[in-house]
């Protein structure tokens, strides 16, 4: 058994970017199935989080006007295929607005023609070989010339006959010698912190399609030989008819049948004409050997799938089986690959396949998905992050806040440091997010309950900034409503006005209701009286 396994691995092509391309191309549940739902699902949109997104609203509609602007997401749905199935890399270059250090763009560089290096003794040093054939000139047919981009550390931009800088030139020379770098056809040098690299492997280990590249081209084999598959089970029973039955005749007018074929000489032919025996019986071997090879060449070509040429006066006849080829004998090999393709890149078959009672589980199977691709949807916001720290960092923002009537309206100074700002791909997740919402929920309704038992509009608006809430619209706090029997505070968070109206008609003086708000009202007073004997106040 293990010299089996160990002898059809050996027969495996070895996985080159051409194969791996061709893998991708010709198999339409990873190119047109699995490819546009990873997008689609883990890079539908975005939000940007702050520490109160009430307060912070500019800086939040400059940062992503910024993400637009440099189309991130674009970016990230068109790296998407590489990253997560054909290379498992994704590398783009920063060019920026000239002679400014404001980015213009993400360029999108070719994964399988950059190679990564990393210093054995230091993570941080990183440099990116490019090795690629470029057009000439900008004609259709234009010649190709083969050009080395080095991107190290530390490098300055340099174009061989075209930018050579000096210090440039120095500072790579120093590094082709300690690294006995090679490779400098029309070199071209620039820094390494302008490349964005994502990682699904490590550098150098094995793409993700070279799990299912075997599973990729049975699928296609079967699919390709499943005639021949089916002739083989329904047909197993073949006859080659050599020869013919001709007409003749004989000098006085006699027609006769002759067959076309040598025919095995009598044993008394033997002992009367030795020498036609022999010729007789020479004929008639060879022609048995030839119709013994043609039924091995017959089996041959089914066997291969290749076509088998006869000669004009033989015949092949099927006898046919009384066996029937269920169509899902072609059914099951097909999803045990597919399942099988499906389950190397995290991707659930029944998210597309459940019907009937399987969909009352599809939120279950969606779950898994969110979970199996959480690192990836990690490495998106890192590298947005990133971005945005790297174009915001340092930058404040004075916005005018409204006032009361007659007064001038004052204004609000925060940095990039006080937004906290946060990157997050939004997750179709239904459960979570109605978690979310059932959270929000409660969070909201103790602010009520606080407002209800006499805080103050700087408590409830303290434990606002403390839920995450930020500034809430307070002016009004502390009016009541016109209703002639009981008073209702007009901050009423996550209850509607009937259900108030409910509670006032319902709830008699002295009920449960009451008794809990005095508790909780003199609870309250206790804590804070508590908390300022603390302070000294």
């Amino acid at each position: 058994m293990l010299d089996w396994l160990k002898n059809t691995k050996n027969k495996i092509p070895v996985a080159d970017p051409a194969l791996r391309k061709d893998s991708y191309d010709v198999d339409p549940l990873i190119k047109g199935t699995i490819v546009p739902f990873l997008k689609n699902v883990l890079l539908q949109d975005y939000d940007i989080m702050t520490a109160d997104n009430k307060r912070f609203a500019q800086a939040i509609k400059d940062i992503s006007s910024y993400l637009d602007e440099i189309a991130l997401m674009e970016a990230f749905r068109e790296d998407a295929p590489d990253l997560l199935i054909r290379t498992g890399h994704s590398y783009r270059r920063r060019d920026y607005v000239p002679g400014s250090e404001r980015l213009a763009k993400l360029v999108r560089l070719e994964p399988s023609s950059i190679q990564t290096y990393e210093d054995p003794w230091d993570s941080n040093i990183v440099a990116y070989h490019q090795h690629i054939d470029v057009p000439d000139s900008w004609t259709k047919d234009s010649p190709t010339v083969t050009v080395d981009c080095w991107f190290i550390p530390e490098g300055l931009p340099y174009i061989q006959k075209e930018f050579e800088d000096e210090k440039a030139l120095e500072i790579f020379n120093r590094v082709a010698q300690k690294h006995k770098i090679q490779n400098k056809q029309n070199l071209r040098v620039d820094s390494a912190d302008r490349i964005i690299a994502m990682h699904r492997v490590n550098p150098g280990d094995p793409a993700p399609i070279d799990s299912v590249i075997l599973a990729i081209w049975l699928k296609r084999l079967l699919l390709v030989n499943s005639p021949n598959l089916i002739f083989r089970v329904l047909s197993p029973f073949i006859h080659v008819v050599s020869g013919k039955l001709l007409e003749v005749t004989d000098n006085d007018g006699t027609k006769r049948l002759v067959p076309s074929v040598p025919q095995k000489p009598s044993e008394a032919e033997k002992e009367n004409d030795p020498e036609m025996y022999n010729a007789l019986a020479a004929d008639y071997n060879a022609w048995k050997a030839a119709i013994k090879r043609a039924i091995r060449d017959i089996i041959n070509a089914l066997r291969d799938g290749s076509a088998y040429a006869s000669g004009p006066d033989m015949e092949i006849k099927v006898v046919e089986s009384g066996r029937d080829v269920s169509y899902k004998l072609i059914d099951i090999l097909n999803n045990l690959l597919n399942n099988e393709i499906g389950q190397a890149f995290g991707f659930p078959l029944a998210l597309i396949s459940a019907n009937g009672s399987e969909l009352a589980t599809s939120r279950t199977i969606l779950q898994f998905f969110n979970s199996v691709n959480a690192g990836a949807r990690r490495d998106y916001q890192a590298v947005a992050d990133q971005l945005i720290r790297e174009r915001f960092e340092g930058m404040t923002w004075i916005v005018e806040v409204e006032s009361e009537e007659d007064e001038e309206p004052d204004s609000d100074t925060y940095s990039f440091k006080d937004l906290q700002a946060e990157f997050l791909l939004i997750t179709p997740d239904v459960k979570d997010a109605l978690e979310q919402a059932e959270a929000g929920l409660k969070k909201a309704q103790e602010l009520e309950t606080l407002s209800r038992v006499g805080a103050s509009k700087e408590d409830v608006q303290a434990l606002a900034d403390e839920r995450g809430y930020g500034m809430l619209g307070l002016d009004n706090y502390g009016q009541t409503a016109a209703a002639p029997t009981q008073t209702i505070p007009a901050f009423n968070m996550g209850r509607s006005t009937s259900a108030g109206r409910s509670t006032a008609e319902t709830d008699p003086s002295g009920s449960d209701g009451d008794t809990l708000s005095k508790k909780l009202r003199d609870a309250y007073e206790a804590a804070r009286k508590a908390a300022g004997d603390l302070l000294g106040n």
